[in-house]
């Protein structure tokens, strides 16, 4: 199966020749810009700069663009799937308005026909929605309590996340901070962590953040139940595939703006406030007066920073900030999940853990697209040939023989077409997306987008809006176009001023 390669790699080369069709624009600045990464973040800030007549270089150590924006492609009926990122809430505007302005379309998720039955397999029995409502109500008791005495619930109703935030955080956010989720469930909810509920928790957990619950700050039990996320809905997709994004914004760069292939090795500041970055294969240093490094904490701690002179702060934070193991096993039926005992095609299961959701609700065809998602010590286990290919007998095997424990009968509709995104194993990523774990929460939540001089930091670990998501990159994006912008006194456009963004 062809999974997005050979075709990426093709919109990629159609683009730059689009590109270098197109008229070109005078400077409005002789800045030397460069910018570390092609994902979104990269990507969104070059478009961005470039609409401005800012000139910028681009420069990507993967062989394509998209980073963890990544369609999957060649399954029956033309159906796609996302190696990576996959769902666009309603709230990520950012995201939205690059897709309208590069005339691509959403397909409204909600829209499609899906079936009433989304089972919750723990422990080999169906644990029903009654009690998972039962057993939470105890649990959003107990978290509603600490999050008063933490101070993010105030009197008057408003939930204030300064409070867990760096620096403002209290001395209780600090104290709670310390302990896992794990560990304060067992206090806090006694008799929870080992019981059927407690297993579900810790699945839910994997999924939503990317570790077990052993591995997570305990405040993230206030930022899963309290902090409200308006329009977080997961309800929107871009028809056709989401690296279209990447290929429409790259097309409308310059020709030879972006450099693929060449991962940063060392960045070091100069005399004058410029820096010098070397790349694997480029001969020399490439000069930079300002540079954006778009790259997940876990590729940037690898690069020498000794020259760099950033604070000791964002150091902490690029070498310990933690990572989701999250991994991807999409599978393919001959038939959609609702024909499948009524299936919605959600599922989460434990022994293996993982969550299911159909990548193919507005999809063409008659077939099923189902994704199989891991976190935590499962999604770090799964195995392959290499991070991103067809998953082996036993990895696919074991996912659909558990689905079809739960939907009997859904084993003999799977037609042949598996492939496996084991995240963890990207060398250019090494995991799915940023995590915080104990004591991590008051240190970096807020923050790790600051600049450094003139080093600029983008990529979804830098976002708390839409931490995670597909959006956290086109919004840190749009601010550090936006930063670069104000340094160079350029009049910042107002259809990026009007958008939220990230306290840093």
């Amino acid at each position: 199966m062809v999974a997005g390669g050979g075709l990426g790699a093709a919109m990629v080369l159609a683009g730059a020749a689009r590109a270098s069709a197109s008229p070109g624009r005078k400077p409005r600045s002789d800045a030397r810009v460069v910018i570390v990464g092609a994902g979104l973040a990269g990507i969104a800030a070059a478009y961005q700069l470039h609409r401005v007549g800012v000139a910028s270089t681009v420069y990507e150590a993967r062989d394509r663009l998209g980073g963890r924006c990544w369609t999957a492609r060649g399954f029956a009926d033309g159906q796609t799937a996302e190696h990576g990122g996959e769902f666009i809430d309603t709230r990520h505007v950012h995201l939205r308005q690059l897709v309208r302005e590069l005339g691509l379309e959403l397909d409204d998720l909600f829209a499609a026909r899906s079936g009433p039955y989304s089972p919750n397999w723990v422990r080999g029995r169906n644990l029903s929605q009654h009690e998972i409502n039962v057993g939470m109500r105890r649990v959003q008791a107990a978290v509603t309590r600490e999050a008063r005495r933490v101070g993010v619930l105030r009197g008057d109703g408003r939930v204030d996340t300064a409070a867990y935030s760096y620096p403002t955080a209290t001395p209780r956010a600090v104290a709670v901070d310390q302990r896992s989720m794990a560990e304060w469930l067992e206090t806090h909810v006694p008799g929870v962590l080992d019981s059927d509920l407690g297993e579900w928790l810790d699945q839910t957990m994997c999924g939503w953040y990317g570790l077990n619950m052993d591995r997570l700050s305990a405040l993230n039990w206030i930022d899963y139940l309290i902090v409200p996320y308006p329009g977080a809905d997961e309800r929107w997709h871009v028809h056709g595939g989401n690296d279209q994004v990447i290929n429409r914004a790259a097309a409308a760069l310059p020709a030879a703006s972006v450099h693929t292939g060449a991962p940063l090795h060392a960045i070091r500041r100069r005399a004058g406030g410029s820096y010098a970055l070397d790349f694997d294969g480029v001969p020399r240093p490439v000069i930079a007066d300002l540079v954006i490094l778009t790259l997940p904490f876990t590729t940037l701690r690898e690069v020498d920073m000794q020259g760099a002179r950033f604070s000791a702060h964002k150091l902490a934070a690029i070498h310990q900030l933690a990572m989701g193991s999250d991994a991807k096993v999409i599978v393919q039926y001959d038939t959609r999940p609702w024909t499948l005992d009524r299936w919605s095609a959600s599922m989460t299961s434990s022994d293996p853990d993982f969550d299911t959701w159909e990548s193919s609700a507005r999809e063409p065809g008659q077939a099923g697209l189902i994704t199989v998602y891991a976190g935590g010590r499962t999604g770090a286990s799964w195995r392959g040939p290499a991070p991103h290919a067809p998953a082996t007998p036993g990895l696919r095997n074991s996912v659909l023989d558990q689905i079809d424990r739960a939907v009997p009968g859904s084993r003999a509709h799977f037609n042949g077409h598996a492939w496996a995104d084991l995240w963890p194993d990207d060398q250019w990523t090494r995991g799915s997306y940023a995590a915080f774990a104990p004591g991590q929460m008051t240190r970096f939540w807020v923050g790790l987008g600051k600049p450094e001089g003139n080093v600029h930091f983008a990529g979804e670990a830098t976002s708390t809006y839409s931490q995670g998501y597909l959006n956290g990159g086109v919004e840190s994006g749009d601010r550090t176009a936006l930063e670069i912008m104000r340094k160079l006194r350029i009049p910042l456009p107002r259809h990026l001023t009007k958008l939220p963004y990230s306290p840093i």
